[in-house]
Parts: structure tokens; C-alpha cells; sequence
């Protein structure tokens, strides 16, 4: 028998249906570096070390400015996202303080970096943005998040940004927020409106129209209490104020506000400062009170025939002297207001403040910016900018994951997956979910995921082709420890998917899927290599492991895993070799490279485990002749052969496996 390896593992098929170029197993073994062949796989080297005692996320993020690597780590029973900067060599912890044991999510949207997170006990974090200032990198709870959920997940498509499985006034596993598409103004002024203050710091409504005392808007979607504002002249670049949001009527869309500085004096009335015979008022100062000024005027016991409350115009006499007219022709005019009593206690002038229809309503020191905003309560929480899962499209309805594939969002709980085409949900499937949100990984034309029953999916979202491609290594996947299913991540590079699935039999495991050959193998590990990047720091697509203990590796590169051996077999599983009669196995030649000392195995079935095979020689370069002998334990009607190795040399291939055997039968029973 001729050996062609380009099969893989097939864990599933019965052995009969196996076809010669399938193997019942392969060890660190690549199939598609030379053709027909079994190669042993490049280890990795030592990139990084970070301090931290789990890791729960990595993530490349590429700003304009440089690229820089993300990394959630536990640290002193906190969760740090730190940054490495390859331009500098430098690490450095940008947030900190998180809750212990927080799954981490990023996403990159118009050169900002969005993060969410779930702890393992159900604690949805605050979302952060993450920009570049200069060189600064810059956190905020509140840029572009301004009355965001706390949110497990965040995502994106279509220019908005999506947060999922969230926390309100309660706890919605099943909805998606929706974010504003990128907006300049927030909102705009409805109609003209004037206000004053009574206090010195927030402004009143004083048409008789708007009872609330507020300001009209033309909507408060995105307008929060506590929101500082920039109010500009309509369509112009001139800022006539700054503003803080006081309250929100969200049924009126009108609010308070309290500007920055307001320009009113205090007078304390009297003979001193009110004089009957000239009707002149002495005040502080009047450097705003020009003339033709409208301010209100508020006082105890007003000077008659003032009336606190009412409207009057400003003539300037000095810098701190004036008198009051009824009108604004009056004011012009110098025909001011006669006097006839002092007034006394302490009076209040305050200036006016004009808003005109359209003017824009801008987030404070973002007039040039666009800004992402969120409406997570107008005009009730119940009516807000929300997405729900559909309660009859799965037995469980909360998110689980996301991703986006020819600009739809698709949305996966434990038991299903939807798509959101922007206007509405669509089911995909009603009975395949995902089981965590770090096993899955999108190509450019397809998404691959792991489900709940560790199947792994491959689906093209633009044809709908729908492949699951893990069927022949059911076997494998069986030994899976669930402990370790929540944490089960997906990396791919170059065609070749790398599944993270743990511990098994106490060696992290890898199972590996090369797309194009259409063919599985498995890689063990002595440290878990638990995310992967795939990046071009070094100017070539190379995949970089962030292990659970914070040190990060460059892969395939160098015949070690960092100083660790890698054990190299092939296994060919029960076989006839040709012919279902008995046959007295005889030897065979093997042809390979670096395989000097690597060990053959033979068993007959059931001796199949690998305590039960027999050793009966070992390779040599470039061809070894194996020399079985008369031996009644080696006639058989199948027989199994395990090639193995372990060196820190060059990359072992087994290249040619011929057996030779003489038939004990011809016929049946003979």
C-alpha cells in the first residue's frame, strides 16, 4: 500500500468505508506541505510576557495612527485591559478595576475601539470607548455612549453600533440596542423661544405658550439629563452658548437647561441705589447691559410701578448705572420708566436668552465631530431603539455571540441563529446555535462556528451554503471536557481553522482543519494557547497565542513549542490493505525525512489502544526496509500501523508507506 495521508483524521466513518488516504489519527501533523505526505507542524516562539494570571480576551486593533494589541488579563482579582504597542515595544494598563473573570468583547468602528463584557456570574460591565489622542490612549464611559445599557456585547453594521444581551432598569438577555448612524447636531430648537432665570443658573421658558417651563426641542431621543451641550446659531459656526441638560420631558420633548454663565446682577433696593427724581438704578456692573437689552426683573418689594416678573429694556447710562424703559423703541429712545418709590430687599436682573427656530443642539466640543448617541427610553423604555430576539425563534432567546457577514448582523443564542438585514429579524436556524462567543471566526466569504453540540459549521451568507464540516471527527470532539466548552475559541490563517478545545487527557488540544485539503488533524500543547490575532507587525500575516498565563506566542515558526519537544504521529487506523482475506504480514518499506529513531507500531484488531501495540522497529533515512518475520501474532485479516516521533529537529515527514504480506486464503473459509 501506497501511502497518501491527504485525508486526515476520520474518527467517524466506519473503518470499512475509510478511504486509504484517511487516518484514524494524526498528531502535530501538517497534510498539505508536501503532496501525499504527513509533516510534522512548526512549533512557536516566545513573543511577549505580560503580567496576569488568566487571560479573557486579545484582540488587534488597527487606528490610523499606529496598531496596537488589547488584552484582558486578571490581575490582583481584577480584570486590567492592557495594550501592547508594537511600535514602541511598550505594554500599559488602560483600564482597570473591572470585575473578576469578565469575558471581554472589542469592536473597531470609524477608528475607535467599543468594549463590552459578561462576567462568568452574569455581570454586564458599563461599555468603553477606547481612542487614540496623539499618542494618548484614551478611555471614556461616555464618548459616543452617552445613556448606553451596560451590555455583555458590542457589535456593529451599516455605519450604527450594536450592544447585546444588555442591562437597563433590568436585566435583557434577549434584546440589541441600536445606536444612532454617526450625526453631527444632537437635536435642534423648535421654533423661537426666550428664556431668563430667576436663580442665576437654570433658564425658564417665559412665552405663555410652554407652561413647563422648558425648552422646546424638536425631539429628545438623544438627550440626556446631565448631557453638556453646545447650542449653535442655525446653520452657522457661531456658539451662542454653553449648556448642561437638566430635566427630560420625554412625552414634550423639552428640557431645562443651565447655561455656563448667565449674565445677571443683584441690587439691593433703596434710596442708595434707586433714585425717584432721575429714575436712575445704581447696579455692580453693566458691561452686558447695553442698550435695548431685554432682562427680567425679580424682586420682593418692587420699585413702583415696576413688576417683578415682567420684561424690561436696558437704557446704558454708565458702567454702573441705568434705567429701564417699556420697550425696546422706548430704550432706543432714552424714554425711560418714571419711578415714584424706591422698592427695598434685594432685587434680581437677569438677561434674556434667545433661541431661534432650527438653532443646532451639538454635544459639548463635537461641533466638527460626528457623534454616535443612544435612545435606550424615549418615549418609553418599552419604545426605545431596541432589538428583540424573537420569542418563538428559539428555546433559549439570549445572546450568546454575534458577527457580521455581507453587512447583516447575525445574532446567535444557544439554539439558534438570526439574521438583521437593518429592517427586520430573519430566522437561519431554529435548532443550531453557538456555544460561547469566542468559538466562531469570519472569513471573507463564509462563518465558521462551533454549536452547543460541538458540531462546527460553515456557512457562506451571501449563497446560504450551509456546511457542517466536522462530521468525521465526532470521536474527537466526544472527548471534550465540558468544563472547558465556555471557553472553546476559533483562530484561522492561511485556510487552516484552529479550534482551542482545552484539556484532554491533560494536553491542551487543538483540532485543525485545512479547507483546502478538506481535511482535520489534532495539535497538543503543554500550555493553552487560549486567543489568537493574526497581525503584520512583522510584515507578513503571521497568527499570535495569548496562553491563559498572559505570554503571548508568534506560531508556526521554529521545531519547538518554545523549548517543548513535539510528539509527530500518524495512525492509519484497521485496515484489509487490499484484500478482506487473512494475510501474514511480512514487513514494509518507509520513506520519509528527519524520522531517523521514529517508532513503528502494528496492532490487530481489537488491540487497538496504545497500550496494545507492538513495536517492531524504527526508521532510518531515507527508506527503511521493516523486516516482520514469521509471527502467527501478526497474521490477521486487518491490521493498524502508528508511526511516531519525538525530536527538536527538523520538520519529520513520513512520505511512503508500502506493506508487503502473503495471503493465508484465497477463498472463504479457506
Amino acid at each position: 500500500m501506497i501511502a497518501d495521508v491527504s485525508g486526515g483524521i476520520q474518527s467517524a466513518t466506519n473503518w470499512k468505508l475509510r478511504q486509504s488516504k484517511e487516518l484514524e489519527d494524526a498528531l502535530n501533523t501538517r497534510l498539505g506541505k508536501k503532496i501525499g505526505s504527513a509533516v510534522r507542524r512548526d512549533g512557536h516562539v516566545e513573543f511577549k510576557d505580560t503580567a496576569g494570571t488568566a487571560a479573557w480576551a486579545f484582540y488587534e486593533a488597527k487606528f490610523k495612527e499606529e496598531t496596537i494589541w488589547f488584552m484582558a488579563a486578571t490581575v490582583s482579582s481584577n480584570t486590567v485591559i492592557k495594550a501592547y504597542r508594537p511600535g514602541t515595544d511598550s505594554f500599559e494598563d488602560v483600564i482597570t478595576g473591572l470585575p473578576a473573570n469578565l469575558n471581554v468583547q472589542f469592536y473597531f468602528h470609524l477608528n475607535e475601539v467599543y468594549m463590552a463584557g459578561i462576567t462568568d456570574a452574569g455581570v454586564r460591565i458599563t461599555p468603553y470607548n477606547i481612542r487614540l489622542v496623539s499618542t494618548t490612549i484614551t478611555t471614556s464611559t461616555t464618548r459616543n455612549l452617552i445613556g448606553a445599557p451596560k451590555a455583555a456585547y458590542v457589535g456593529g453594521r451599516g455605519g450604527k453600533l450594536y450592544l447585546m444581551n444588555v442591562e437597563t432598569t433590568a436585566v435583557y438577555p434577549d434584546r440589541i440596542y441600536e445606536s444612532s448612524p454617526p450625526m453631527g447636531a444632537v437635536t435642534y430648537i423648535q421654533a423661537a423661544q426666550t428664556l431668563y432665570s430667576t436663580n442665576g443658573t437654570t433658564l425658564n421658558a417665559s412665552d405663555a405658550d410652554n407652561t413647563s417651563g422648558a425648552v422646546r426641542l424638536d425631539s429628545v431621543r438623544y438627550i440626556k439629563s446631565g448631557m453638556a451641550v453646545d447650542i449653535y446659531a442655525a446653520g452657522t459656526a457661531t456658539k451662542t452658548y454653553d449648556a448642561t441638560i437638566g430635566t427630560v420631558n420625554n412625552a414634550k420633548d423639552t428640557v431645562t437647561i443651565t447655561l455656563s454663565s448667565i449674565n445677571a446682577v443683584t441690587v439691593t433696593l433703596g434710596v442708595g441705589t434707586v433714585d425717584t427724581s432721575t429714575e436712575i438704578i445704581t447696579v455692580p456692573s453693566n458691561a452686558w447691559m447695553t442698550t435695548g437689552t431685554p432682562i427680567s426683573f425679580t424682586a420682593g418689594a418692587a420699585p413702583a410701578p415696576l413688576v417683578s416678573g415682567t420684561v424690561y429694556y436696558v437704557i446704558n447710562l454708565s458702567a454702573t448705572t441705568i434705567k429701564l424703559a417699556t420697550t425696546l423703541a422706548n430704550a432706543n429712545a432714552g424714554t425711560a420708566i418714571n419711578l415714584t418709590t424706591t422698592g427695598s430687599g434685594s432685587a434680581y436682573f437677569s438677561a434674556r436668552y434667545s433661541f431661534a427656530d432650527n438653532d443646532e443642539v451639538w454635544l459639548d466640543g463635537r461641533k466638527t465631530e460626528l457623534s454616535v448617541l443612544w435612545n435606550t427610553d424615549y418615549r418609553t423604555e418599552q419604545t426605545a431603539d431596541y432589538l428583540q430576539v424573537p420569542s418563538g425563534s428559539a428555546a433559549d432567546t439570549a445572546v450568546v455571540g454575534w458577527a457580521n457577514t455581507n453587512n447583516r448582523l447575525d445574532i446567535f443564542t444557544k439554539t439558534s441563529m438570526l439574521d438583521y438585514d437593518g429592517a427586520q429579524f430573519k430566522p437561519v436556524f431554529e435548532d443550531i446555535g453557538l456555544i460561547n462567543a469566542n468559538a466562531m471566526v469570519n472569513t471573507l466569504e463564509w462563518l465558521i462556528w462551533v454549536d452547543v453540540d460541538l458540531n462546527v459549521h460553515a456557512r457562506d451568507s451571501t449563497s446560504g451554503a450551509h456546511e457542517v464540516i466536522s462530521r468525521g471527527i465526532k470521536g474527537l470532539f466526544a472527548n471534550v471536557d465540558p468544563a472547558y466548552y465556555k471557553s472553546i475559541t476559533v483562530g484561522m490563517i492561511d485556510n487552516v481553522l484552529k479550534i482551542n478545545v482545552g484539556a484532554i487527557d491533560s494536553e491542551f488540544t487543538r483540532f485543525i482543519y485545512d479547507f483546502d485539503l478538506n481535511a482535520w488533524t489534532r495539535d497538543t500543547y503543554t500550555r493553552n494557547l487560549k486567543f489568537t490575532i493574526n497581525s503584520r507587525i512583522s510584515g507578513k500575516n503571521r497568527m499570535y497565542a495569548l496562553t491563559d498565563t498572559m505570554t503571548i506566542y508568534r506560531e508556526d515558526e521554529g521545531n519547538t513549542d518554545a523549548g517543548d519537544i513535539i510528539p509527530f504521529m500518524i495512525q492509519y487506523g484497521q485496515r484489509d490493505y487490499g484484500t478482506s482475506f487473512k494475510k501474514a504480514l511480512k514487513g514494509f518499506f518507509v520513506s520519509g525525512t528527519g524520522v531517523s529513531g521514529a517508532n513503528v507500531q502494528i496492532a490487530r484488531p481489537p488491540k487497538v489502544t496504545k497500550a496494545e501495540f507492538t513495536t517492531v522497529g524504527q526508521l532510518e533515512e531515507p527508506i527503511t526496509k521493516i523486516a516482520i518475520g514469521d509471527t502467527k501474532d501478526l497474521n490477521d485479516y486487518n491490521f493498524n500501523v502508528r508511526i511516531s516521533h519525538a525530536s527538536d529537529g527538523e520538520a519529520q515527514s513520513i512520505d511512503l508507506l508500502d506493506m508487503h504480506y502473503e495471503l493465508q486464503e484465497t477463498t472463504f473459509g479457506g
